[in-house]
């Protein structure tokens, strides 16, 4: 049975990503920290199940030190040069990256039926947050 061409790809990333992990001597958790997505998702891409978005490629490929066209496939060698990550690449913070990690696993328990609740407050708040910072610091 013949794969479709974008399981293929997602499977290339997956075979890349993991080579890149290994020649950096790192986990799959180390790599996912360095990365800023959940160990989950990280490990779901590895084995080709996930495709990641366009920002989360570009970090990969900055965090990981691989290019993009060795991830597609559409280059032979891993060696990049150590450079420096663009100015737009922060990695997560490690205890940051925790708390996110906690908080979408408790979201993802959340009952289908409550998502739109929880959403309802998570914009509450950043109108809250959005209006306390237009009234500036308190005096």
């Amino acid at each position: 049975m013949k794969k479709e061409p974008i399981q293929d790809l997602a499977h290339k990333i997956g075979e890349e990503l993991a080579a890149a992990r290994r020649a950096l001597g790192i986990t799959q958790e180390q790599a996912s920290e360095r990365i800023g997505i959940t160990v989950e998702y990280y490990a779901r891409i590895e084995r080709g199940q996930s495709r990641p978005s366009l920002p989360v490629f570009s970090r990969i490929a900055v965090a990981m030190n691989v290019s993009a066209d060795v991830l597609l496939g559409l280059a032979e060698t891993m060696e990049q040069p150590n450079r420096a990550p663009p100015a737009w690449f922060e990695p997560p913070k490690q205890e940051e990256n925790r708390q996110l990690q906690r908080l979408m696993r408790r979201l993802r328990q959340i009952p289908p039926e409550f998502v739109t609740v929880v959403d309802g407050l998570v914009r509450q708040l950043e109108r809250f947050l959005e209006q306390q910072r237009k009234k500036g610091p308190p005096s």
